[in-house]
């Protein structure tokens, strides 16, 4: 008996087994991945089972994480393609916006040299209008018109016209009438007859008949009609006035209307001017123009 030996006793340094440390295990343990089913499974301690868990937790997170960034990357791929597109585009919106800006700016200036071309040219036209009136009323300078004569188709206009100088004591003779025609009506649907044109032989005779129509309707209550000067048929008014150009006829016309409208007492024409007075004591103005009675009140 004292010479057996234990397990323990002589070459101990040899076959004795070291035990491993509980974390060399664990790792080993959860490196291999225990399943369930396994006997070894039933040694597992709280520790094992936590580290396993904890080591299958961040292989998942690690997988879901790799296919995210993944994911992301083809995502944020796609939406810097778009940026990049839209980017491009709005460059080229950028650039055709400055184009269209720089096109108004150059159209804007054309508009506005032509507005100033418009006016200027506007201006100009408005003088030769104005030239031209005072050419052609210069030129009727020794015209009278005579008005509301009743027509008939045997009449002699220059004997009229003889005859109405006489009763207004303006002794008229053959050689002083260069001409003496009715013209057309410019309202062909009027009923009023087509006046008598007399050109004279000098404004000055012209001048002299006018003044005489005018005495003549001043002195008698019966004023200057078709029985003066001996047409039967119903009595009709006489008008005696200066021949004015087609502008100033216009403005003649327009002169009266506007003088009812605001109340002027009178309008006159004298030496192919159109003049109206608000009143007796008032100054008068002579009307160059229809816009000039726009402006009156």
């Amino acid at each position: 008996m004292a010479e057996s030996s234990s397990p323990t006793s002589k070459g101990n340094s040899e076959n004795t087994v070291t035990p491993l440390r509980p974390e060399e295990n664990v790792t080993s343990r959860a490196k291999k991945r225990i399943a369930l089913s396994s006997p070894e499974c039933s040694t597992l301690t709280k520790t094992d089972v936590q580290g396993i868990v904890e080591e299958v937790i961040k292989t998942a997170i690690s997988d879901m994480l790799a296919k995210l960034n993944a994911n992301m990357n083809s995502e944020l791929k796609t939406i810097r393609e778009e940026l990049r597109v839209v980017t491009e585009s709005i460059s080229f919106m950028n650039i055709q916006y400055e184009t269209a800006i720089s096109e108004a700016k150059k159209y804007a200036q054309t508009a506005k040299d032509l507005a100033a071309k418009n006016e200027q040219m506007s201006n100009t036209i408005v003088k030769l209008t104005n030239r031209i009136n005072q050419m052609e009323q210069h030129a009727r300078s020794s015209n009278i018109e005579i008005q509301c004569v009743p027509e008939n188709k045997a009449e002699n206009v220059i004997g009229l016209t003889k005859q109405l100088g006489a009763v207004i004591g303006c002794t008229v003779a053959d050689n002083d009438i260069l001409s003496c025609t009715r013209i057309a009506k410019v309202n062909r649907d009027s009923p009023r007859p087509r006046s008598i044109i007399i050109q004279f032989s000098t404004p000055r005779l012209r001048d002299q008949f006018l003044a005489a129509a005018i005495n003549f309707n001043k002195k008698n209550k019966d004023k200057l009609n078709s029985s003066h000067i001996g047409l039967a048929g119903p009595v009709q008014p006489i008008y005696v006035m200066e021949h004015l150009s087609a502008t100033n006829k216009e403005i003649h016309a327009a002169a009266r209307t506007k003088a009812k409208e605001i109340g002027f007492q009178f309008v006159w024409v004298r030496g192919g001017r159109i003049l109206m007075r608000k009143d007796v004591t008032s100054e008068y103005i002579v009307i160059k123009d229809l816009k000039m009675l726009d402006n009156l009140k």
